[in-house]
């Protein structure tokens, strides 16, 4: 929280003595939106991206005001369906955070794969880690799940949580694929 608060010190500092930004996207969860509704007038037009499930944050986005030139996308129809009010006001639409398939991806054939099913996401209950594991167990494969674990920020932090291997299947890997313990 202290590097992204320090962030968004200088991203204020530098918005306050500059007149050539027309507008300012942010990523920051609440605390973005927090710092730069609080400039008031006193800031250029925001758009601010909601990369998470917004029950993450339900009380803060149903109290967040009507603010002047202040907008906000999603990545999804359903995710934005599910809006407080506070914020609905503020909804332009949504981006969907798809990778586009490579050039004539559809045409060449596919690699040969191991029996292993991989997930890329924040783990969530809305992203689908559930039905992953069903599948693999169903079908016998080994299931990757690759994302953010809970509050560890660090393989450090990972390594201190002594429930973080209790189970005997599954394996930790740190940002560059070597194992975290």
């Amino acid at each position: 929280m202290c590097r992204a608060a320090a962030h968004l010190q200088r991203i204020v500092a530098e918005l306050r003595h500059r007149s050539d930004i027309d507008l300012v996207h942010d990523h920051m969860e609440v605390l973005g939106p927090t710092m730069l509704a609080a400039m008031g007038a006193d800031r250029p037009a925001v758009l601010h991206t909601l990369h998470w499930d917004l029950a993450k944050h339900r009380a803060f986005y149903r109290r967040f005001g009507n603010y002047d030139r202040f907008h906000v996308n999603g990545v999804s129809d359903a995710q934005l369906q599910r809006a407080p009010d506070g914020l609905r006001h503020h909804i332009r639409g949504h981006v969907h955070l798809a990778t586009p398939l490579a050039h004539h991806a559809t045409r060449r054939l596919a690699p040969a794969k191991n029996d292993h099913l991989v997930l890329v996401a924040r783990i969530n209950r809305r992203k689908g880690q559930h039905i992953a594991a069903r599948l693999a167990q169903q079908f016998g494969w080994e299931l990757v799940l690759a994302g953010p674990i809970g509050p560890f920020t660090t393989p450090e932090q990972l390594s201190a949580d002594p429930n973080a291997d209790r189970y005997a299947d599954v394996r930790y890997l740190a940002r560059n694929g070597c194992p975290a313990r």
